[in-house]
């Protein structure tokens, strides 16, 4: 895992030591318990995803606020925390919070490329095909034990 706890905006990371929540607001806290540069965090309606990884205690959230769109990924090192400040974010912002795999900051970073294409995504969790069976027909992934194919409804063996 990783060594400290990060904040990361538009791929600039800053170490943190503590996050206080102040209503709808996130502030970052530096070792020496001063406010990190930019290291305030609204949660509020600007925010249009949350990802998270849970095997790197990482979230990334994707704003969109009068046409500027970022991307801000807090990561911790503790597990315990991780878990905490996950729960607290979704308290505060009633938002669903997506899985995702390893790969859950590019996914964040082309869903903000869309967004500033004038695109709106519909995010989904990410799929764990160990738990998913190919069908014999068209070949598209079905959950284990489904006994027809969602797709195109041939019998799954």
């Amino acid at each position: 895992m990783i060594s400290s706890n990060y904040l990361i905006i538009n791929k600039k990371a800053q170490k943190f030591g503590d996050i206080k929540f102040a209503g709808h607001t996130l502030v970052f806290i530096d070792g020496e318990g001063k406010p990190l540069n930019y290291g305030v965090l609204a949660l509020d309606d600007a925010i249009y995803a949350i990802m998270c990884c849970d095997d790197y205690h990482a979230l990334a959230l994707v704003t969109d606020k009068d046409g500027r769109r970022s991307v801000e990924i807090i990561m911790w090192q503790d597990a315990e925390a991780y878990a905490a400040g996950k729960a607290r974010i979704a308290e505060i912002t009633h938002r669903r919070i997506y899985i995702q795999d390893y790969k859950f900051s590019s996914y964040a970073w082309l869903v903000a490329k869309k967004l500033d294409e004038g695109n709106r995504v519909k995010l989904v969790d990410a799929i764990d095909e160990s738990k998913m069976a190919a069908c014999p027909e068209c070949g598209m992934l079905n959950p284990a034990g489904s006994p027809y194919c969602l797709d195109c409804g041939a019998e799954m063996q």
